[in-house]
C-alpha cells in the first residue's frame, strides 16, 4: 500500500510541474506576439547608434565655383583670328599666299634666274663679213668627208664609224678662221676631237672647230663676239682619235635643233 501511495504521490509532482512550464511557455509566446504586432502595427522600434534619417552631411559648398564655358567646336578655323591679332598683321599682298608685295619683290631680285630656256643670242650683223656669208677655216681640202649615217674606215683606231664633220688638211700651227661670225658659247678639250672651241650663230647653227692647239687667241673667251674671218687657234694634233693621220682641222657643224649637217653644203673648200 505504501508504494502504492508513493508512485501516486510522484505523478502528481511530475502534473504539476509540467502545468507550470507550459503556463511559462504561454506567457513567453504571448510576449512575443504582442511585440511584433505592435512593431507590425505601425510602433516605432529605436535600435542603438541609429542615424537620424533627416541628418545633413557635412559637404563642400561648390555654388562659389567659376562656371566653366565651353567654346563651340568650329569645322573651319583657316579664317578665325582674333582682333588683337588682326591689329599686328601687316597688310597682306593680293597673292593670298600671306607673303607681301616687297618680300616677293626682294625675293624676285635676289634670286637667280632659274628658266630653262636660254635667251637668245643677240649678235650684231655687222659680225658677218666678206662676200660669202661661209668662209674656208682655212687653205687645205677636205681628207674626210662627212658621213652621219655610213661608217667610214678610221686609220687610227683600225675600225669603221661615222664622221659627224669634216676633216680639212693644213701644217699644225695653220691659222684657224671662223667661217662665220657669232658667240663662243663653250671651250673644252674633248676625249676624242681635243681642244674645241664651239661658235653659236645668229640664226642658230652652230659650229664646233676641233683638234686646235692648246693656247688659243687671246679673244677667243667664252661669251666673247667673233667676226668671219677672225683667228680662232691653230691647227693642232690634239685629237687622239684621228693621231695617225695627216694634221688638219676637224670641223663640225649642227642646225638650231642640234642635228649635225654637212659642213660643204654651207662652205665651198
Amino acid at each position: 500500500m505504501k508504494n502504492k501511495s508513493n508512485n501516486h504521490t510522484r505523478f502528481k509532482k511530475q502534473l504539476i510541474s509540467g502545468t507550470i512550464y507550459t503556463a511559462l511557455a504561454a506567457v513567453v509566446v504571448a510576449v512575443t506576439v504582442n511585440t511584433t504586432v505592435g512593431v507590425l502595427s505601425g510602433h516605432k522600434v529605436e535600435l542603438p547608434n541609429a542615424v537620424p534619417q533627416n541628418t545633413a552631411l557635412d559637404l563642400p559648398d561648390f555654388s562659389d565655383l567659376p562656371k566653366i564655358e565651353i567654346p563651340e567646336i568650329i569645322n573651319d578655323i583657316s579664317g578665325v583670328v582674333s582682333e588683337n591679332e588682326k591689329a599686328d598683321t601687316a597688310p597682306v599682298s593680293e597673292t593670298g599666299d600671306g607673303v607681301t608685295a616687297d618680300i616677293i619683290e626682294s625675293l624676285s631680285q635676289s634670286l637667280p634666274d632659274l628658266q630653262d630656256t636660254p635667251e637668245p643670242i643677240s649678235i650684231p650683223d655687222d659680225a658677218y663679213l666678206g662676200i660669202d656669208r661661209f668662209i674656208k677655216p682655212c687653205d687645205g681640202y677636205v681628207s674626210k668627208e662627212h658621213s652621219a649615217d655610213v661608217p667610214v674606215y678610221s686609220t687610227t683606231l683600225s675600225d669603221y664609224r661615222i664622221h659627224i664633220g669634216v676633216d680639212v688638211t693644213g701644217d699644225i700651227g695653220t691659222p684657224v678662221a671662223a667661217v662665220t661670225g657669232g658667240i663662243v658659247t663653250d671651250i673644252y678639250t674633248d676625249d676624242l676631237y681635243g681642244k674645241t672651241v664651239c661658235i653659236q650663230t645668229k640664226d642658230g647653227y652652230t659650229v664646233k672647230y676641233s683638234n686646235l692647239l692648246d693656247v688659243l687667241n687671246a679673244n677667243v673667251t667664252v661669251g666673247s663676239l667673233i667676226t668671219t674671218g677672225q683667228t680662232i687657234g691653230g691647227i693642232g694634233d690634239t685629237a687622239l682619235c684621228e693621231a695617225v693621220e695627216a694634221s688638219h682641222l676637224h670641223l663640225e657643224m649642227y642646225d638650231s635643233t642640234d642635228t649635225p649637217v654637212d659642213p660643204e653644203d654651207f662652205i665651198s673648200f
